[in-house]
């Protein structure tokens, strides 16, 4: 009964062995394919993710404008901060509607670009607006922008 068991248990190790084996030169191929790309490849491939990082990183800016104004208006909402963006010339009767806004419900205008605009602000200032007089309205009533 010994000898059958200690038979049985060899078998085992046998195969643990053999499994680990397989395993090894598995890995040992795995290995030597990584090291067989050359040092010129792997600079190519470096070179190609940072040209491609610069490249698509501003596109990415440019494509979120909106969501990051929308957020950024949720942020000062939720920091007791209700402002309105505005960019372009102002009129004539800005000053006075900006005043009563300020004084009859604490919120603020602020102009964030002259005459010339790019479209990603544009998309900044639509996104941080419509979440803000949003919030005006709701906290203050339905036509407070329009009534102001």
């Amino acid at each position: 009964m010994d000898r059958k068991h200690l038979a049985h248990t060899n078998r085992k190790q046998e195969a643990n062995l053999s499994a680990m084996r397989h395993t090894l030169k598995a890995l040992d191929f795995q290995t030597f394919w990584v090291m067989k790309i050359s040092i010129k490849k792997r600079v190519a491939l470096v070179l190609v993710a940072t040209v491609s990082a610069f490249i698509l990183a501003p596109l990415g800016w440019y494509v979120t404008a909106s969501m990051r104004g929308n957020l950024m208006a949720r942020w000062d909402i939720a920091h007791g901060h209700y402002r309105l963006l505005s960019y372009g010339l102002p009129l004539a009767w800005r000053e006075s509607y900006d005043a009563k806004l300020r004084a009859r419900y604490g919120v603020e205008s602020h102009a964030v670009a002259g005459c010339i605009v790019s479209a990603s602000l544009q998309a900044y200032v639509r996104g941080y607006d419509d979440a803000s007089a949003d919030a005006v309205r709701s906290r203050f009533g339905h036509d407070v922008l329009r009534q102001t």
